[in-house]
Formats: C-alpha cells, sequence, structure tokens
C-alpha cells in the first residue's frame, strides 16, 4: 500500500489556530506524513465545513497516494495502520445510533480517501451535492451521507469508532488503549469563532 498522508485545514486568527496544534504535533510524533493548511474563514462555522469536500477532492487529485481527512481538533493517540483501509475506496464513521436522522448519520470528522478514480468521482458528487445544499447545519454529512446512499460503484467501507471517537461520547464503545484518532468536538465551543 502507498504511504496515506493525512489532510485538514483550519482558520487562521480562530481558535482553530490552536486546536490543530495538536493534531500536527501528534502527527509528527508517529512519523505520519501531513498537510495542513490554513483557508480563510467563509464568515460562519456552516460555511466553513462546506468547504472540506472541495479541499479534499483538491488533496486526493494531487495526491500520489491515499488521504486520510482529519478534522482540526482531532489527534493521533497511537500510530494507526493505514492498511487496514486497502480494500475501500471510501472509509468513514457511520452511527449506528442516529441511523435515519441525515445530519448525524455519519460522522465526517475523519475521512479515508483512496487514490482510485472511483473515489475521486464520489468525491466529485460530495462537493456537488453540498453546493446544492448550500450553507446548512453539517451540510458535509448529510451531503456525503445521500451521496453515499446513492452510490452504486465505490466500495465504502465503515470507519472503526478506534479512527474517530468522540472524546465524550464513545466511552462505552472503545477502550482508550484502543483509540488511534481522538476527536475532540470543539465545534461545540467554537461556531461562533468564525
Amino acid at each position: 500500500m502507498q504511504p496515506c498522508k493525512v489532510i485538514c485545514f483550519y482558520t487562521p486568527n480562530t481558535p482553530y489556530e490552536q486546536e490543530v496544534i495538536h493534531l500536527k504535533t501528534s502527527c509528527e510524533k508517529f512519523g505520519i506524513p501531513f498537510e495542513i493548511d490554513p483557508v480563510e474563514s467563509k464568515g460562519s462555522w456552516q460555511a466553513n465545513i462546506a468547504m472540506k469536500p472541495a479541499f479534499i477532492l483538491e488533496k486526493i487529485e494531487k495526491a500520489d497516494g491515499p488521504i486520510l481527512w482529519v478534522d482540526a481538533d482531532g489527534a493521533f493517540l497511537q500510530k494507526p495502520d493505514f492498511s487496514f483501509f486497502e480494500p475501500a475506496d471510501l472509509s468513514v464513521r457511520f452511527m449506528q445510533i442516529h441511523q435515519g436522522k441525515r445530519e448525524h448519520a455519519i460522522n465526517a470528522a475523519t475521512i479515508y480517501v483512496s487514490h482510485t478514480q472511483t473515489s475521486k468521482n464520489l468525491v466529485r458528487k460530495w462537493v456537488a451535492r453540498c453546493a446544492e445544499l448550500g450553507p446548512v447545519e453539517f451540510v458535509d454529512q448529510i451531503a456525503l451521507y445521500d451521496v453515499l446512499l446513492e452510490n452504486r460503484e465505490a466500495r465504502v467501507m465503515p470507519l472503526p469508532v478506534s479512527y474517530c471517537k468522540i472524546f465524550d461520547v464513545d466511552t462505552f464503545f472503545i477502550n482508550d488503549e484502543d483509540v488511534v484518532i481522538e476527536q475532540r468536538q470543539a465545534s461545540r465551543l467554537h461556531r461562533c469563532a468564525f
């Protein structure tokens, strides 16, 4: 398997500029290649998260291998095994307790995207669907959920909880020593800081 690169953006002059330091530091600690870019705020949390699909598409089209999007407030707690994702075109966490609720049916804080034409086509559809929906709360997750429901060709694999553990929600679903990536859900505090 080709090396997987972690990608992310953050909005400068917002609290996310500090949040992303944990992600950078954890990537360096475990020798994970990463590309974390500052991106100017679009003025609201909803507009900023709507940039995620286009950012991912831009990175995967320039990449020479797979990528792993990790939200700016996430961090690696141990070295990941990226070979786990090899059969997939895309992997995202499906939230079983929220199935049927478009805004929470998936958690888009960690997303694996392979370097295949099929995965790129899926992300292109995600970008288009996000643009159709406009700046609504959780637009990135709603748009991706819609696209995955319509998907007939991409190999989509459920992301394990260990790669997208929500710090205060998933304590009953996974032991701390098994967590690879923890998401701190900073948007609960910082949505208005854009």
